[in-house]
């Protein structure tokens, strides 16, 4: 009896003493494990390395690569420089060069311009005689330093009224003379007589000096004109040419045509 009655009891602590499982809370239901930390000895806290674990080699082979890095870099900013240095140089060089060319040209240009033939016209006052042609002398010079060759050319003499211009007409069918010269020497001159020549005929007929155009020309009302243009080579091979005009009469002066003073021009070829 005594024994059942004890054991009874503890069968019942036993019972109550455990506790019976409630409900399960949320914030339960999920907790994960902690990780595992490592302790240095000595030291409860936790030895966390920031760094991963790499190895002396791959340290070096970083250095390497930073150190190639610093190297290249400074190597391609030398490049740089010394390329902007050549190009700097070679731009400098271009414009010696040109400098230098500009210099020959003009030096060769100004020793054609001191050497070459210069031919010039000149028309020379003369008496006029009664019934005789109506000539005007002019004389073709080269007053260069070097001879002209194939001095060819026309010359034209006319007798024009107040108020008129020449034409400067060389056509067939208009009267003229004729210049043909192989070689004028520095310092030379060709003298001609240019008459004043009858138009529309076939054949060159000369206009006589008469007493009606010796009354004209001593009133103003007539005037003679000698204009023509000539061409020539000098030493270097280099084409010239010349285009003159003059005019003369007791009362001309210098009020002759305009156009005949505009008429004179030389070529600038080189």
């Amino acid at each position: 009896m005594d024994s059942n009655s004890n054991s009874a009891p503890e069968s019942k602590n036993e019972q109550t003493d455990t506790p019976s499982p409630g409900p399960v809370r949320s914030e339960d239901r999920a907790i994960l494990p902690e990780p595992k930390r490592a302790y240095s000895e000595g030291n409860k806290e936790p030895n966390v390395n920031p760094l991963p674990n790499i190895r002396p080699i791959e340290w070096f082979q970083l250095l390497a690569n930073c150190v190639l890095a610093v190297i290249g870099i400074f190597v391609l900013c030398v490049y740089w420089g010394q390329l902007k240095e050549m190009r700097m140089a070679t731009k400098a060089a271009i414009g010696a060069a040109q400098a230098a060319r500009d210099t020959a040209d003009s030096a060769k240009e100004t020793m054609r311009l001191n050497e070459r033939a210069w031919i010039t016209y000149g028309m020379v006052n003369n008496q006029l005689l009664d019934n005789q042609p109506i000539e005007t002398p002019v004389q073709i010079g080269n007053t260069g330093k070097t001879p002209a060759s194939k001095v060819t050319g026309d010359i034209v003499s006319e007798l024009l009224t107040r108020g008129q211009s020449p034409a400067f007409i060389y056509a067939t069918g208009h009267p003229r003379s004729h210049l043909r010269q192989s070689t004028i020497l520095p310092n030379q001159q060709i003298h001609m007589n240019v008459a004043v020549l009858k138009k529309g005929k076939a054949r060159p007929e000369l206009v006589p000096y008469t007493s009606g155009i010796r009354k004209r020309l001593e009133s103003g009302e007539l005037f003679i004109v000698v204009y023509g243009t000539l061409t020539y080579s000098d030493i270097f091979g280099v084409s010239h040419w010349l285009h003159f005009c003059s005019f003369g009469g007791p009362h001309i002066g210098s009020n002759g045509p305009q156009k005949c003073n505009e008429y004179n021009q030389v070529d600038s070829n080189q």
